[in-house]
Parts: structure tokens; sequence; C-alpha cells
């Protein structure tokens, strides 16, 4: 699985002339969608559904309640994050393989493994993220984390895999606003 090497280094955000008129706005929408998160008692990531014209089909916060360390949330489903949120809607279930294909998965955080998995058996033709986790846990959470950069992951995949055009980190700044505003991380990761 190929992936579009779009952006020079994981700490520099993307040409501008990568992004579609309608990117910003609708990442703009994912970190509303993870302020709604935290502001729920839930960790703050969130995840927008755009069609290959660009029209909004369907949004997604993280329904996982925030805790103060790591794996700590005993109720909680742990693969209940905004990104395979969204994939379990009835929207995302009704669209056919080609809009899938033409669809843009819109989400506020580089995906985690599992979610960057999820995006690639989904079928979504493109992926725009605000912030790195990298950037996250350097500069908000702490350690603790299981990320690989979602560019490095997509490249590990064997000849003939299915192509994702990754865009980011878009905003990043303001998405990791989203994370120090929301009070979550106020706490080091457990080693």
């Amino acid at each position: 699985m190929s992936s579009s090497s779009t952006s020079p280094s994981s700490n520099t955000e993307v040409a501008e002339s990568l992004l579609r008129p309608y990117d910003k706005s609708h990442l703009q929408a994912s970190f509303d969608m993870a302020r709604q998160a935290y502001q729920n008692g839930c960790m703050p990531f969130g995840a927008v559904l755009a069609d290959g014209e660009g029209n909004v089909l369907v949004s997604s916060s993280n329904p996982t309640p925030a805790v103060s360390e790591r794996g700590g949330a005993k109720h909680a489903d742990p693969t209940g994050h905004a990104e395979t949120t969204l994939l379990r809607t009835p929207t995302w279930w009704s669209l056919s393989k080609e809009e899938r294909q033409q669809a843009t998965l819109y989400s506020s955080t580089e995906p985690c493994v599992m979610c960057a998995g999820a995006i690639y058996w989904s079928g979504i033709g493109r992926l725009v993220y605000g912030c790195t986790a990298l950037a996250l846990e350097e500069q908000v959470s702490g350690p603790g984390g299981f990320d690989i950069p979602v560019k490095e992951l997509y490249g590990m995949a064997r000849p003939g895999a299915r192509h994702i055009d990754i865009v980011g980190p878009v905003l990043e700044e303001e998405a990791l606003k989203v994370h120090k505003d929301s009070g979550v991380w106020c706490r080091p990761a457990k080693p």
C-alpha cells in the first residue's frame, strides 16, 4: 500500500498545493468534534468524512471516557476511536465501493495503528490529518502510545496493496491546541 509523500518531514505542514479548497474547513470540523468529545468527558479526537466533491457525509467524536492514564477506562470499548466510530455509522455502510474510494477522511490527529488499519480496510481513498502522533506525544500527552507514523505504516505494505493518499500534518498547531485545552493530558503516562 503506497502512500503519497505529502510532507517533507513529520514536523512540517504540507504544501498548500496539496490541499483541496475545503480541506482546512473539514479538518477544523474534526477539531470541533474533538472539542465536543472532551466537553462530553471523552478523549479529544474527532473525524469527518466527505465525498469526492467535498460534501460532508458524517462526523464522529471519540466516545471513550477521558482518564488520567492510558488503558485506565474499565468500562469502555478500547476500539471506540473517532475514526472507527465513523466507520460504524449507517451513512458509512450505505456508500458504494466507488464512493468510498473517492471519499476523504479528516482526522483531528494522525490515526493510531488500529485506526490506520480500519481506514485501509474500509476502502477510503484519501486521509487528511491535523497533528502528528509524535507531536502530540512530545508536546502534550507524554510517552505511552503505540503509534507508527501513518505514512511509514502504509509504506510497510506488500507490493500491490491499495494506495491511499495521505495529507498531513495540516493545521498542526490548531490541532495540538485542542488537546492542550482539553485538560485530559494533565498527567504523564506511566512507563
